[in-house]
C-alpha cells in the first residue's frame, strides 16, 4: 500500500506535535535525521545521542514517520524493525522507493541474519544490533557522510 495512502487511512487525526518530537539544531547545517520507534525511551536516548550534532525528529511507529517523511526531507531514516501495524522493514521500502537518496538504518533485537537478504538487496544500508551503542549510532551516521554503501556493526 502507498504511503501516504496509510498515512491518510490510519492517521488522518494525528497532528504534528501529537507523534513528533523535535530537537533544534546547533547549526543550520546539520543533516536531518528521523528515528522511529514503538518505544519512547529508545527514542529519547538516540536522540540524545545525535543531539547537537544532527537536527533529529522521532515518530512512534511508521505511520507516524511516512508523515513526517511526506511534510519534509531528511538525511538518514533510523528505524527499529519490531513495530506495530508496519514494521521497520516496510517504511524502509517506502523510504527507499519514494526517498532513495535518505540513507536506511535499521535497528533490532532480532539477529542479522534475519535481515541479511534486504542487507544484500541495498534496503537496508546499516544495520544496528541493540542496544546500539552510543559510537555504533553515530558511526552509522558518519558513513552517510562518506558514502559507504552497506555497513554492519
Amino acid at each position: 500500500m502507498p504511503v501516504m495512502s496509510v498515512v491518510r487511512e490510519k492517521a488522518p487525526e494525528l497532528s504534528r506535535g501529537s507523534f513528533s518530537r523535535r530537537c533544534q539544531p546547533e547549526t543550520e547545517s546539520a543533516g536531518r535525521v528521523l528515528v522511529v520507534d514503538d518505544e519512547p525511551v529508545q527514542l529519547r536516548c538516540i536522540r540524545r545521542i545525535l543531539q547537537g550534532d544532527w537536527r533529529v525528529d522521532t515518530a512512534v511507529g511508521a505511520i507516524a514517520a511516512a508523515s513526517l517523511l511526506a511534510a519534509g526531507r531528511y538525511d538518514v531514516v533510523i528505524t527499529d524493525y519490531n513495530m506495530p501495524e508496519y514494521d521497520g522493514v516496510w517504511l524502509l521500502e517506502q523510504v527507499q522507493r519514494l526517498y532513495p537518496t535518505t540513507r536506511r538504518v535499521l535497528i533490532s533485537g532480532s539477529g542479522e541474519e534475519l535481515f541479511s537478504p534486504h542487507v544484500r538487496s541495498g534496503l537496508i544500508q546499516r544495520f544496528l544490533a541493540k542496544p546500539a551503542a552510543a559510537d555504533a549510532v553515530l558511526d552509522s551516521l558518519r558513513g552517510h557522510a562518506t558514502g559507504r554503501e552497506v555497513d554492519r556493526v
